[in-house]
């Protein structure tokens, strides 16, 4: 997917390779968080945003979650590990998006041996 990216860029304006695994990674938090939502609210994120905010805010405060959400997930791992997060219902918010988070990282896993299992096949 990068070099897709990549290949009409100049040199000086290339991605760099990890960025790919970064995204992807990065994607998987804001699934987990679109997921919850969903769950919880009965709709996406993106659109709770928008129908709560506006086209324009909602479209930010998405965007600013998909930026943010990766590390709010890290600072409530570091609260939840240190005994600091005392809600009930925040522990057991936590522990469901921990759970969520570890199976499509798995499936991630999964998928890249998959891709490298057949570009190893066929390439």
């Amino acid at each position: 997917m990068v070099a897709l990216i990549n290949s009409p860029l100049p040199p000086s304006l290339r991605l760099p390779v990890w960025s790919g695994d970064v995204l992807a990674i990065w994607t998987a938090f804001f699934l987990v968080d679109n997921i919850d939502t969903a769950i919880t609210l009965g709709q996406t994120s993106i659109g709770f945003a928008i129908r709560t905010e506006g086209m324009v805010r909602g479209a930010l405060d998405s965007l600013l979650r998909f930026l943010l959400f990766p590390l709010l997930f890290c600072l409530g791992l570091w609260d939840y590990a240190t005994g600091r997060m005392q809600s009930r219902y925040f522990r057991g918010t936590f522990r469901w998006q921990a759970g969520l988070f570890a199976l499509v990282i798995a499936a991630l896993i999964v998928l890249l041996f998959l891709n490298y299992q057949v570009m190893r096949r066929v390439g």
